[in-house]
């Protein structure tokens, strides 16, 4: 059985949140040892996140505060939320190794084992541009240069951190 490599367990005391409620002012409540923010504007809530810290969420909230919690800002922060939340989709841990599978017609397909998480990454986002033809698997492992590849995340809650840097 594989692990899945989006869930990671943080061991870390939950610090009190006031129960604020009202106009522009801004909230991070705890949910599973996961924090989302959430705003009040225009008689809507805005819901953010979720982010694996207390500090994560608090960066992103200074970031949206700084602009004004303008559309664009809202936009770009979920883009990347997003972005960083499904990086690893079909990929799971089992023990040293990276799996590829996809459910698909009440079945598990299996695109092969991977030593190096950035190998696995390459292989999965060639097979979703090519429509997972399982085929091409051996032609994408023998593309893959770990010299070459490039990848924008680093695994650990520094990923909005180092896309923050990007932003500003």
């Amino acid at each position: 059985m594989c692990e899945n490599t989006n869930t990671i367990q943080q061991q870390e005391e939950i610090p009190p949140f006031p129960d604020i409620k009202g106009e522009n002012i801004y909230q991070i409540t705890s949910q599973k040892n996961q924090y989302i923010i959430r705003k009040q504007r225009n008689n809507k809530s805005i819901t953010i996140g979720s982010y694996p810290t207390y500090e994560l969420a608090l960066l992103i909230k200074s970031y949206l505060d700084f602009r004004n919690w303008n559309q664009d800002s809202i936009n770009t922060i979920s883009t990347i939320t997003d972005e960083i939340q499904n990086r690893n989709r079909y990929i799971y841990k089992k023990n040293e190794n990276y799996c590829i599978k996809k459910y698909k017609n009440g079945n598990y397909i299996y695109y092969g084992y991977y030593d190096d998480i950035n190998e696995a990454i390459f292989v999965k986002n060639n097979l979703i541009n090519c429509g997972w033809k399982k085929e091409l698997v051996s032609i994408f492992k023998s593309e893959f240069d770990p010299d070459t590849f490039e990848n924008n995340y680093f695994y650990d809650t520094t990923d909005f951190f180092e896309n923050w840097k990007k932003l500003t």
